[in-house]
């Protein structure tokens, strides 16, 4: 009988075991897929776990000798300077804000001269560079012993003497607190460092003892004056007898001073030009929403009746208020609350519409990409005008456009006298940045400024103190630049690429040069007539001087050697120019204080200076000497003396509180500047940490 045969068994191939070779065939795939894995967690997990294990605030940032401050630190530190310069300018955003002349105010101006940085700096340094600066400040403050004690800081928010002023203060000091990341005591200890650093700078700057003979002389210098006459001859006396200069001459003087600052150089010639703008606003205006607004007479009484403690005087019985008596006031406040409402649904419309145009729009670096086509696709204000009036039942709102001239943005006033756009204001916060600021912060005008905006992209809405919102866009925006753009770098020794740039500027810049080229050929011819018109003031005197220029006499003008504030003094019809001031002083010098100065020759009092910085003649009769007196003295000790010396010798005196100088003084170094070296466990000089506040500068 033949054997029976068995069934095969049925063989699952997932549990099946097979050979090595097999296995890697079959599975060949999801091996792949699983060591590439497996190499890329091997290759990426030891960075990943070396910086998790290393904690960011024990990080050392950089070291001050051997102490090391650490990221915990110096954090902290930048949380305090932020928490100071918030400080400052929400108490001068509050004297602004506040009642003119009003006990608030006085307060608030009180503790801004408390905490304000001098705009000219100190003697010592220019400003806070920085938390690393503000770091070795506040060290140097706390080993000179000018840090107090933490009451210091606290004490600064508080007015004793006044409850409403105190509590003012105190409020203003919760906001900035706020959102600082400080603790009351850390910004109790951030103000009383601020202000030991303060007086440190101050002890600094007063410190110096100068000799009598030195206050004396400097005094003398702003007191001892040449009293004189005189008369100017300015080019136009000569205009008439000179040639009209070439075309190739002018471009040749606009690229001698094309990347001049206007008023700088010996001639005063400078092509070198603003930045300048043009834009266009979008004005809603208070009054005129105000005026469309309509109050329903119902509602106000319904309003009076809820509220009747709102309109009654203090210490009167709520009862015994008349609807009839404070109607008025309350129309006027549910109008207001209206035209709140309705500005700020109106604003909401605008913004809507101009976030609508901006979909889709790429952003790079924080600004938008605009296509080619922008100026079809953006937001049109006069659209929005008409949409705004019909919708909301207002006049149409004005649109503005300032667009037929380039305006220079560092003098835009003069083009914005009549719109009050020139006081708005966009609010950041508790800042304010005014429409002059924003036009200067757009980007194709300063690339660097942290908080810039964008030609071709509306901004606001701004406000200004009428309640009148604008949302401004710049249409176009120049930076500041030479006069001639694109110079070949042998455009020098080419004067036909210098007559192709010339033709190529405006004709505003073109005119400046002009006049420019007349006015030096007429200063040659001028200078030249120097000893001729000397001889007519000593034969004949200046009233024959001033007969043939066809002006007056000048009288009794002051020459002093320097002016009150320091520096050359301002000379009228002159101006500022040091060889006319010594040689008028050199008359007086040799003569005794009392000496009668008309007693000398007329040809020894007369002074003829050819002035270049305004292409004219000087020509001066000195009649008397105005000495310096005790009582001139005093006058000057009492209002400053020492000061004026200081701030004169404050640009090119020592800055031992700069960062350099401190940076110096306390071994400042960064850590990657410094070879590593083994720290003991648990111990290394840390000045750094959260806990860290007995370390040598904690307390700031």
């Amino acid at each position: 009988m033949a054997k029976e045969a068995k069934p095969k068994k049925k063989v699952d191939q997932y549990t099946a075991r097979v050979g090595p070779l097999a296995f890697m065939r079959r599975y060949n795939k999801q091996i792949m897929v699983g060591a590439g894995v497996f190499l890329m967690i091997a290759f990426l997990v030891p960075g990943t776990l070396q910086k998790l294990g290393r904690n960011p605030s024990r990080r050392i940032m950089y070291y001050l000798g051997d102490e090391a401050i650490r990221g915990s630190f110096h954090g902290m530190m930048s949380r305090k300077l932020q928490f100071i310069e918030r400080a400052r300018g929400s108490i001068a955003g509050g004297v602004a804000a506040a009642p003119e002349g009003s006990q608030s105010q006085q307060v608030l101006i009180a503790a801004y001269r408390d905490i304000a940085w001098p705009e000219q700096g100190f003697q010592g340094t220019e400003a806070i560079g920085g938390v690393d600066h503000w770091l070795l400040l506040a060290k140097a403050a706390e080993d000179g012993g000018f840090i107090g004690s933490i009451q210091r800081g606290e004490q600064f928010f508080s007015a004793p003497q006044d409850d409403a002023a105190h509590e003012q203060l105190q409020r203003l000091h919760n906001r900035i607190l706020a959102g600082s990341g400080l603790t009351e005591e850390e910004a109790g200890r951030a103000l009383a460092a601020y202000r030991g650093v303060l007086d440190m700078l101050g002890s600094y700057e007063h410190a110096a003892r100068l000799s009598s003979a030195r206050l004396i002389k400097h005094a003398a210098d702003r007191a001892d004056a040449a009293v004189v006459d005189l008369v100017v001859v300015p080019p136009s006396h000569v205009l008439d007898a000179i040639a009209q200069p070439t075309e190739q001459e002018l471009a040749d003087l606009c690229y001698e001073y094309r990347n001049e600052q206007p008023g700088s150089g010996t001639y005063g010639f400078g092509y070198r030009q603003p930045a300048d703008v043009k834009y266009e606003y979008l004005a809603i205006t208070r009054a005129e929403v105000e005026a469309s607004a309509d109050v329903d007479r119902f509602e106000a009484h319904k309003y009076f009746l809820q509220h009747r403690d709102e309109f009654t005087p203090e210490g009167a019985d709520p009862d015994s208020v008349e609807y009839a008596t404070v109607r008025d006031d309350v129309v006027s406040l549910i109008r207001s609350r209206q035209v709140g409402t309705r500005i700020t649904e109106i604003e909401r419309s605008v913004t809507d519409e101009i976030t609508r145009t901006r979909k889709g729009l790429v952003s790079e670096n924080g600004f938008f990409i605009l296509p080619d086509d922008w100026n079809q696709l953006r937001t049109d204000f006069e659209t929005v005008a008409g949409e705004i009036a019909e919708e909301y039942g207002i006049p149409r709102p004005t649109v503005e456009r300032r667009e037929a001239d380039w305006m220079p943005i560092d003098s835009i006033e003069q083009y914005t006298a009549a719109l009050a756009i020139e006081g708005s204001y966009l609010v950041f916060g508790r800042e304010r940045m005014f429409f002059k600021e924003i036009l200067a912060s757009l980007r194709e005008v300063a690339p660097d400024e942290d908080r810039a905006f964008q030609v071709g992209v509306v901004i606001g809405p701004l406000t200004d103190a009428f309640g009148t919102s604008y949302f401004l866009r710049a249409t176009a925006a120049r930076p500041e630049r030479p006069a001639m753009t694109d110079v070949p770098e042998d455009a020098a020794d080419s004067a036909v690429e210098r007559l192709a740039m010339w033709q190529a500027l405006e004709a505003r810049v073109q005119e400046q040069v002009r006049v420019d080229a007349r006015n030096l050929r007429a200063f040659d011819i001028l200078t030249a007539q120097l000893d001729v018109w000397r001889e007519l003031a000593v034969t004949e005197g200046l009233d024959a001087v001033a007969t043939r220029v066809g002006t007056d006499v000048r009288t009794n003008i002051s020459v002093t050697r320097r002016a009150y504030q320091g520096g050359v003094p301002e000379i009228p019809e002159v101006g500022r120019d040091d060889e006319f001031v010594a040689a008028v002083q050199a008359v007086i010098e040799p003569l005794d204080p009392e000496a009668d100065v008309s007693s000398l020759d007329s040809a020894q009092r007369i002074v003829v200076r050819a002035i270049p910085g305004r292409q004219e003649i000087a020509i001066a009769l000195v009649q008397r000497r105005s000495p310096l007196t005790v009582d001139t003295y005093r006058f000057q000790a009492m209002f400053g003396l020492v000061d004026s010396i200081l701030r004169d010798e404050a640009e090119t005196g020592p800055k031992p509180f700069s960062f350099d100088a401190l940076a110096a003084r306390y071994e400042y170094r960064p850590a990657h500047a410094r070879a590593r070296q083994p720290e003991p466990d648990g111990e290394g000089v840390d000045q750094a940490g959260a806990d860290d506040e007995e370390s040598p500068a904690a307390s700031s």
